[in-house]
């Protein structure tokens, strides 16, 4: 009896601490990235930004106690802001989460086929973050962003890809 009222005691207490957190993020515009490293790198550049995103449709996969597959999408998430910067037709670059909306995997970029690739899941989308196939529900997710000065500014926002056809 006493190792079952244990046993309860740590889930309560472990799903109490790992519960996401709702958080405050301020939303502004950030300095992100020199536009001359975008024009070296070929036109596209993933990496981590150095602030964080208020995330209302953040899918994440976990398990439960018997090991079975839990996908749930949380509320609201901080999360780091992975992100893969790709250079425009337009005025500014654009700015892509850089995980995918069906499963929150990291993407990956595909420079010979000019292509981001969920490695998990297989959806795949192009340098304009339109689906192409897979099982993602949308287009990718971006940031909204312009050039100042010679500098990638986002503001810490997502803009949410709408559904593919």
């Amino acid at each position: 009896m006493k190792r079952w009222m244990f046993l309860c005691a740590l889930t309560i207490l472990l799903t109490a601490c790992t519960r996401p957190q709702t958080v405050e993020v301020t939303v502004q515009w950030q300095p992100l990235l020199p536009l001359e490293k975008l024009r070296l790198a070929r036109g596209v550049y993933p990496l981590r930004a150095p602030f964080a995103t208020h995330d209302r449709q953040s899918p994440l996969v976990g398990y439960t106690a018997a090991g079975a597959i839990d996908y749930q999408i949380y509320d609201a998430r901080l999360w780091p802001t992975d992100v893969i910067v790709v250079a425009s037709e337009e005025d500014a670059p654009l700015v892509f989460l850089a995980r995918s909306p069906h499963g929150g995997c990291l993407l990956k970029v595909d420079f010979a086929e000019a292509r981001l690739a969920d490695p998990c899941y297989g959806s795949q989308f192009d340098l304009t973050g339109q689906y192409l196939r897979g099982p993602s529900p949308r287009h990718l997710d971006r940031m909204p962003s312009e050039v100042r000065d010679g500098m990638i500014w986002v503001r810490n926002e997502i803009v949410y890809g709408g559904p593919h056809s």
